[in-house]
């Protein structure tokens, strides 16, 4: 495993990263993000006061021990097992003021579709809720269900906070898609 975090450090230094919008406050957030944008996301926010929503399966425990290594907290829930130890993970977090990351699509899809429900759980939670668009000048797209994207060398990164409250799933959707449509217009 060090091996390969050296080799994502190593390949993450020749990026040139910008973030633009607010992402951080003294008030809870829940931040979404698409899952085929996270390659760069733990390196982008190292040792920043977050947790990640990750599934329990073996590929999740990989993740887990990965995000560890960038000083990034974790929950481990899914919405197939246990989803109620997941959100009951996620309440307390947001009650002693953490940072919670939700890939809304995550982690099998279907591409770019917030999971029935999340709107609710926001509103729930009642707060400050982050869209985070995610770009890069060049990258590989690669053949998976969410077309997961990696950077090329010395790609240029943009990462766009916008802060919003969606009505529903497919508003919310669309402001993360727009997110991402702000962070390429920034490269």
């Amino acid at each position: 495993m060090k091996f390969l975090v050296n080799l994502y450090e190593y390949l993450c230094k020749t990026y040139s990263i910008r973030r633009f919008g607010e992402f951080f406050t003294q008030r809870p957030t829940v931040f979404f993000f698409w899952h085929s944008n996270f390659f760069v996301l733990p390196y982008a926010f190292k040792n920043s006061p977050v947790y990640i929503l990750i599934s329990p399966s073996r590929d999740g425990e990989i993740i887990s021990r990965f995000v560890g290594y960038f000083g990034l907290g974790v929950i481990r829930s899914s919405h197939r097992k246990n989803k109620y130890y997941g959100l009951k993970e996620i309440v307390r977090a947001v009650e002693e003021g953490k940072n919670i990351c939700i890939t809304p699509d995550g982690p099998l899809g279907p591409r770019k579709r917030f999971k029935r429900g999340t709107v609710s759980l926001i509103k729930m939670l009642n707060v400050r809720t982050v869209f985070v668009g995610v770009a890069y000048s060049h990258f590989w797209e690669l053949d998976t269900w969410d077309g997961f994207k990696i950077p090329m060398p010395f790609a240029s990164v943009g990462i766009y906070a916008f802060e919003g409250y969606p009505n529903g799933e497919r508003e919310a959707e669309e402001m993360l898609n727009g997110a991402d449509k702000l962070a390429g217009s920034l490269l």
